[in-house]
């Protein structure tokens, strides 16, 4: 982990997102089950309950331009999970030191709180994302023009392993793209929402510049999504 000052206060956060390496010690040795590795009640647009099989977002390349709605490129399958990152035919073989995807907040702090860490706060987040080196790519973005065409200039279409690309001053890495992650506030105006930072593999200048700036944005806290990870923080 990495000292970091902030005013009167200081903390640690981790140097990398969690990796599925680290995620599997921990689910070996608490047995954990993540929210997409469980069966659901789905409620659909006519307010009918339905149960729905565990499994979680992939994100689904189109091959021609689309509109700009996320339906267009989000879908649902069955069995995905952080096991299996793109569905049930799919596993981490190789991708050990890729950051744990498909996690919920409450995954992530159920990780957290096992360590003796917590997730960080929005400051600490941007207090450790702050750095004065201007880097011209800093991190794993989509390259070209989302959706449907990535020219994988920096060799990833999906998650890259940890420390790929350059750390900032602080020695802190992949704080700009590759995955989201989790934060400890909630959405003020949606008590089932947290916050979440850095953009991921899939922002772009032409859709989603939020993996450049101090952006926070929100997510459900019990949705998980392919290009959502977290890293955690102590005192």
């Amino acid at each position: 982990m990495v000292w970091v000052k902030n005013g009167f206060n200081s903390f640690y956060i981790d140097e990398t997102e969690v990796t599925n390496k680290k995620f599997h010690q921990f689910v070996k040795a608490t047995r954990y089950v993540t929210t997409a590795e469980k069966d659901f009640i789905l409620t659909n647009q006519l307010g009918k309950k339905i149960k729905q099989k565990k499994g979680s977002l992939v994100f689904y390349q189109p091959k021609n331009r689309v509109a700009a709605n996320p339906t267009s490129w989000w879908v649902f399958i069955e069995g995905a999970d952080w096991r299996h990152p793109l569905g049930p035919n799919s596993s981490i073989k190789g991708l050990e030191n890729h950051p744990a995807v498909h996690i919920s907040w409450e995954d992530a702090n159920s990780y957290a709180t096992f360590y003796g860490k917590r997730l960080p706060t929005i400051e600490e987040w941007e207090v450790a994302a702050i750095s004065k080196k201007h880097q011209q790519q800093t991190g794993n973005i989509w390259q070209g023009i989302f959706p449907y065409l990535n020219s994988l200039k920096d060799g990833f279409l999906n998650t890259a392993p940890v420390r790929s690309f350059n750390p900032n001053d602080k020695g802190i890495y992949d704080l700009s793209g590759n995955v989201w992650e989790w934060c400890k506030e909630g959405n003020p105006d949606n008590k089932n929402e947290a916050a979440i930072k850095g953009g991921s593999f899939l922002c772009n200048n032409s859709y989603c510049t939020a993996y450049k700036n101090l952006t926070t944005r929100f997510a459900d806290k019990k949705s998980s999504f392919q290009h959502i990870g977290f890293r955690c923080v102590a005192n």
